[in-house]
């Protein structure tokens, strides 16, 4: 109700980082947002005859669970790289979007990475790494931002060791090794999305395993994609 006039309209906005962005005007009292739209906070003001706008009505927060798949082309460092050449990963996981603040996002991945062995220890390296991770998302437009992220969580591994006669070139015998490591990490990722829902990333993620007596460091570069649930 409107004490002074009559209610014209009703103006819908988006809460921004420091002000509010009108997105639509309606006549009516329900209003529908265009689907792929990127999650924000939103709010309404009724307006009169007169121009003048009520204040805002509260808040409504809109976020979506994503479905994410991703590759990495990940290399050793230090230690790793005296026994390991490269690694090839892949993950599958959902990620939420505004969970606990804006532009907050908040994950859980599972993954594979097969470790190609170096010339002299390692032959293989199986790893299944489950991590969470944490992310907030710096707009630098409307649908693309910047996006700097945490992980931690543990791998189960699955070593093969390769033992050589005094040549060094005959194989003589093949070990295996079975164990679990802490792992944590930090990564940079460009976020892109679409009107249709679909979203891209491309970047960069560091990590290591806790091993004794030094842990095991890799970094790599990480293309993805999905969609907004």
């Amino acid at each position: 109700t409107d004490p002074d006039g009559t209610v014209k309209e009703y103006r819908v906005y988006r809460k921004m980082e420091k002000e509010l962005q009108k997105i639509a005007a309606t006549p009516n009292l329900h209003h529908d947002l265009p689907a792929g739209s990127d999650p924000y906070i939103y709010t309404v003001k009724a307006v009169d005859e007169r121009g003048d706008e009520s204040p805002i009505s509260g808040y409504l927060s809109k976020g979506w669970i994503n479905l994410r798949a991703s590759y990495s082309l990940l290399f050793p460092i230090e230690k790793m790289k005296d026994i390991f050449s490269v690694g090839n990963s892949v993950t599958v996981g959902v990620f939420f979007q505004d969970l606990f603040f804006d532009n907050s996002l908040f994950g859980m991945d599972l993954g594979y990475v097969y470790w190609s062995g170096g010339p002299l220890v390692m032959d293989c390296m199986h790893q299944f790494p489950a991590t969470v991770w944490g992310g907030y998302r710096f707009r630098i437009a409307d649908k693309l931002s910047i996006v700097p992220t945490v992980h931690a969580g543990a791998a189960y591994m699955h070593t093969r060791y390769k033992g050589r006669g005094e040549t060094g070139v005959e194989l003589l015998s093949v070990t295996m090794r079975d164990g679990v490591d802490i792992m944590a990490g930090v990564g940079l990722d460009l976020y892109g999305s679409r009107a249709d829902g679909a979203f891209f990333q491309a970047g960069v993620v560091f990590s290591m395993l806790i091993e004794t007596p030094e842990p095991f460091m890799y970094a790599g570069l990480r293309v993805a994609g999905g969609i907004l649930w």
